[in-house]
Parts: C-alpha cells; sequence; structure tokens
C-alpha cells in the first residue's frame, strides 16, 4: 500500500515541478543570474525530471507487484532523465525561425 503513495507523491512532485518550470517568472529569474546556455540546460534538465517523475510515478503505482519504480530502476530513472534533457535542450536552444505568431 504503501508503495502505491509514494509512487503517486513522486508523480504529484513532478506535475509541481513542471508548472514552477513552465511559468515565464522562472525563465526570467534564472536567465538574470546564469548566461543564456546554462539557463537552457536548467530548464530542460528540471522539466526532463518532471516528466521522469510523472512517468516513474505512474508505472509504479501501476506495477503488480508492489515496488517503487524509481528505487528499483533507478539507472532507468536516470536514463530517461538524460535522454529527456537532451531532447529539452536541443529543443529550447534551436533559433525561433519555424515558430509563427498565430
Amino acid at each position: 500500500m504503501w508503495y502505491r503513495i509514494e509512487s503517486l507523491f513522486s508523480a504529484f512532485c513532478g506535475v509541481a515541478l513542471l508548472c514552477v518550470v513552465l511559468q515565464p517568472a522562472t525563465e526570467t529569474v534564472l536567465g538574470r543570474i546564469f548566461p543564456w546556455w546554462f539557463k537552457a540546460f536548467l530548464i530542460s534538465l528540471f522539466e526532463a525530471l518532471s516528466f521522469s517523475l510523472i512517468l516513474f510515478g505512474i508505472l509504479g503505482f501501476f506495477a503488480p507487484h508492489g515496488v517503487n519504480a524509481i528505487q528499483h530502476h533507478l539507472i532507468s530513472f536516470i536514463v530517461v532523465s538524460a535522454i529527456g534533457t537532451a531532447l529539452f535542450l536541443w529543443g529550447n536552444a534551436t533559433t525561433r525561425e519555424f515558430t509563427s505568431t498565430l
């Protein structure tokens, strides 16, 4: 029973972190403190971490054998977070030539 509560808490923390990271004020504050390349890396890292928390929280909640998915699959969590960070960094560092103003 407790693993389900821990998994839901992980998913909730991921949603809360995602809400904080996606606020425009977060990018403004980080832009004042860090250079643009490090700001993009931090935002990408927090986005990937939040999505990984949500994913592993949901997977742990529906696990049939009663485990916390992050604790038992830590290497997979790190790999998923690293791949997500790379993809989000690639998306955050692209030029704005392909975005429309619609």
